[in-house]
């Protein structure tokens, strides 16, 4: 369970909320709400004040990185460095690939010439390679179109259900968090609120 308390910023406050493992939680809030901002708070990547809990331990209690490797956040943008797009897994899955209704000869591919769907799609893979608790992701499906938005919505779905990971990704679409959504918390005038089962 990650449970967040008396959390404050300059930008945003959160009084308590809690999500627990295979939940899937969508954020939503106007643009320049501060969605991704509170994606970064929960990454531990800005300071802020108030206490964040995962399975009863602080992240205090956590170094750094070991709190990103359970925490993880991918965001719209991601970094490729190595010369093949596989290299950056430790145990590629070419199920997982097409699931995501890509061509599995893509993890040979230089990451330079990916699009940006599939970067993107890549990276949420990629994360589930790294087997963190929390996955929170920014817009995963924003270059998606219909179909592969569908197929996205059924791997972190699954991811949920089989691994009992937490999921809490933003999302500006009404319809999506109808389909998705445990639970939604939502940002109203700087303060994240939870609004409760969306279903």
């Amino acid at each position: 369970m990650l449970e967040l308390q008396s959390i404050q910023t300059d930008i945003i406050k959160a009084d308590h909320l809690t999500a627990n493992a295979g939940e899937r939680v969508l954020l939503s809030g106007p643009s320049g709400s501060g969605k991704s901002y509170f994606l970064r708070i929960l990454a531990d990547l800005i300071p802020w004040q108030g206490s964040i809990q995962l399975d009863q331990q602080p992240v205090n209690g956590f170094s750094g990185p070991e709190w990103r490797r359970q925490v993880m956040l991918v965001p719209p943008e991601s970094h490729w460095w190595l010369p093949s797009v596989g290299d950056h897994f430790s145990h590629p899955r070419q199920a997982a690939v097409e699931q995501l209704g890509l061509d599995p000869a893509i993890l040979g591919r230089d990451p330079q010439y990916l699009s940006s769907g599939e970067k993107q799609r890549l990276a949420v893979l990629r994360a589930f390679d790294r087997r963190p608790k929390v996955l929170l992701l920014d817009e995963p499906c924003a270059n998606l179109d219909p179909d592969r938005t569908s197929l996205m919505e059924d791997m972190l779905t699954g991811w949920c259900k089989e691994e009992a990971g937490l999921l809490i990704m933003t999302s500006h679409d009404p319809a999506q968090r109808q389909r998705m959504a445990d639970r939604h918390w939502q940002i109203q005038d700087g303060h994240v609120i939870d609004q409760g089962d969306s279903q």
